[in-house]
């Protein structure tokens, strides 16, 4: 969980222990599909000597222009839909 604080965490642990099961698993299948479409994408070696990356301009074009990208949601993407 991304709390900090240890009492909050506490608190919504033991929520999610008392929650029925097809809640905690429905909210996790649809993490599960949020975390597949929009995974990072594989590290690669630089070919660039230092920032401002040409790919990183490209992309930040390309997001401006609304075009949608490889492996990523356009912007037809609903984050309340379930998976």
């Amino acid at each position: 969980m991304a709390c900090s604080a240890a009492d909050l965490r506490e608190e919504c642990l033991a929520k999610l222990e008392r929650a029925p099961d097809g809640v905690v698993e429905d909210a996790l299948r649809r993490l599960i599909a949020f975390k597949e479409r929009f995974a990072a994408p594989k590290v690669v070696a630089l070919t660039e000597p230092g920032p401002p990356f040409a790919s990183h301009r490209a992309l930040a074009s390309a997001l401006r222009e609304g075009q949608e990208l490889e492996g990523v949601a356009g912007p037809s993407f609903d984050p309340t839909e379930r998976a």
